[in-house]
């Protein structure tokens, strides 16, 4: 058994290259799932996407996520190395995820106050 910082003992099979690529897919499921949740919500009010617009966005959104494994093998296995694909990917995916909140929730970003001013 692996002790992690005295407290806790895990299997053998739980090395640290295991652990860190199980919470990464552990945090990208429970991103790609949240903001999949609100995705047809957010063209269609924040960015003013008619409703059938909003929904192909959606479906093209979606199997691209299905499709970018396939990218990130050859990524992987031709230039960088699985670890290294996995922090460039996730990193992408955070700056990414982080532009469509700030874009939701900064003042100033929207039509209404621009149009005011």
């Amino acid at each position: 058994m692996t002790m992690i910082s005295g407290c806790c003992s895990l299997p053998p099979f739980l090395t640290a290259s295991v652990l860190s690529i199980l919470l990464t897919e552990v945090a990208e499921r429970f991103s790609y799932f949240g903001f999949r949740a609100v995705l047809v919500l957010y063209f269609h009010q924040a960015l003013g996407y008619d409703e059938s617009a909003s929904v192909a966005l959606f479906a093209f959104v979606s199997s691209t996520a299905y499709f970018t494994p396939v990218l990130g093998a050859v990524v992987a296995d031709a230039y960088l190395g699985r670890y290294k694909t996995i922090l460039w990917f996730g990193l992408a995916y955070f700056v990414g995820l982080a532009i469509m909140t700030f874009g939701a929730y900064l003042p100033g970003l929207d039509d209404d106050s621009a149009s005011s001013n």
